[in-house]
């Protein structure tokens, strides 16, 4: 899973009563529909400065807790927020995609604190939303199957696109280099008897090129994630290049021992595209891998 800490500051023209009792109201919805938590008062804390507690539920899974300060008829609010998303397209997207998700979760907060500030008719005077670093238990990260097959065949997919994209650099011709390659593959379960040419294009043999191609980005994606679980990013990314390279050495040496028609494709662009594939493997499963949260206090 990615995990997220969000910090969030709203000042409210009003007094702290009303601002407690709407935060822990459960019609809350009514002025904050994006919010999917259920907040439940700290009794022993609120009598001082009101504070309140809360999980997360539906496609994020943690806990915030929210400070409630008032001062000369201004009221600040102030969240501090630690979750985790728990769809699987979001832990593999959010390498690439953090920064668009980290836009939502902030728009779902300045919607909270305009949606409060309408319900008790007061003015917003300020509303900010920072992120901060993640906290990581200190226990190492339990190796998750799931993410280690998603994040490999994530990789799988953009180390094919890093490939057509040299070989468009480089002005060859993407569409026969695919359906040559994808007729190597094929030939590992069909025999060389699909290796002809012309190679044309062939559904079946396209299909049996591409499961293969998952399957492998799997197993490998498994072999990767098992060598990072405990590592840092940078670690991490870094044992991916190696592993990329290596991969590239089994693929293009040992195969080719048993499957010579490799040797075809054995060039600068497959050697990237390896390279490409173990760092993207590596990035996605740290980034997909549950971190844990922990309870965080002031």
């Amino acid at each position: 899973m990615a995990d997220y800490r969000l910090s969030a500051t709203w000042l409210i023209e009003a007094t702290a009563q009303p601002v407690i009792q709407a935060l822990s109201d459960a019609n809350r919805k009514s002025w904050w529909p994006s919010a999917s938590l259920s907040l439940s008062m700290d009794s022993a804390q609120c009598e001082l400065r009101g504070c309140l507690t809360g999980l997360l539920d539906g496609e994020l899974r943690g806990a915030v807790r929210l400070s409630v300060v008032e001062a000369d008829t201004v009221t600040s609010i102030h969240h501090e927020w630690q979750f985790t998303t728990r769809r699987w397209w979001m832990n593999i997207a959010a390498p690439v995609a953090r920064w668009f998700f980290l836009r939502r979760y902030k728009a779902i907060l300045r919607q909270g604190a305009e949606g409060l500030a309408h319900h008790l008719d007061a003015r917003l005077l300020n509303e900010r939303t920072d992120e901060l670093p993640p906290l990581r238990s200190g226990r190492a990260p339990p190796f998750d199957i799931a993410a280690a097959v998603g994040a490999g065949c994530a990789a799988g997919v953009s180390s094919t696109f890093l490939q057509m994209g040299i070989w468009l650099g480089l002005s060859y011709p993407v569409w026969d280099m695919l359906l040559r390659d994808s007729r190597f593959a094929a030939a590992i379960v069909l025999g060389p008897r699909v290796l002809p040419p012309p190679a044309t294009f062939d559904l079946f043999i396209m299909l049996v090129a591409g499961i293969l191609h998952f399957v492998l980005s799997a197993t490998y994606g498994l072999a990767i994630a098992a060598l990072v679980n405990r590592m840092k990013m940078t670690a991490a990314v870094g044992l991916g290049t190696i592993s990329g390279l290596l991969l590239f050495i089994l693929n293009m040496g040992g195969f080719t021992g048993v499957f010579p028609w490799f040797v075809a494709s054995r060039d600068t662009a497959a050697a990237v595209a390896h390279l490409g594939f173990g760092v993207t493997a590596a990035a996605c499963y740290r980034y997909a891998q549950p971190l844990g949260i922990r309870a965080h206090s002031h």
